[in-house]
C-alpha cells in the first residue's frame, strides 16, 4: 500500500509514488561525519602543549592559534582526558617558581 491524495492505496509494479523527493528518507539522509579518526586524535606531544598553554592561563582560543585545532577541539580534549588536575599542579609548580 502506498499514500495518495485519496488515501491508501494498493501498490503495482506501474504506481509511481507521489511523495515528494524532499520526504523520501532515502533521498533527504546525509553521510554522517566520522568522528575519532585517526588524523583527529590527540597525540602526548600535542596534549603536554595544551597542557602547558592552559597553566599559563591562555584561553581555548589561543590555544587553539598555537596548536593545529579549534578551541573547541582543545576545551573537549581538556574534559575527554580529564586533563582540569594536570593543568592545576602544572600551574602549581610555575607559580611557586615565580614565587621562590
Amino acid at each position: 500500500y502506498y499514500l495518495n491524495r485519496d488515501g491508501y492505496k494498493p501498490m503495482n509494479i506501474a504506481s509511481k509514488s507521489i511523495i515528494p523527493a524532499s520526504y523520501r528518507y532515502e533521498q533527504v539522509t546525509k553521510a554522517k561525519k566520522v568522528y575519532n579518526d585517526p588524523k583527529t586524535r590527540w597525540i602526548e606531544k600535542e596534549l603536554d602543549r595544551l597542557v602547558a598553554a592552559r597553566a599559563i592561563g591562555l584561553s581555548y582560543k589561543e590555544c587553539a592559534k598555537y596548536l593545529p585545532r579549534t578551541a573547541t577541539a582543545c576545551h573537549s580534549a581538556v574534559e575527554y582526558h580529564k586533563l582540569g588536575t594536570a593543568i592545576a599542579h602544572k600551574r602549581a609548580i610555575l607559580i611557586n617558581r615565580a614565587i621562590k
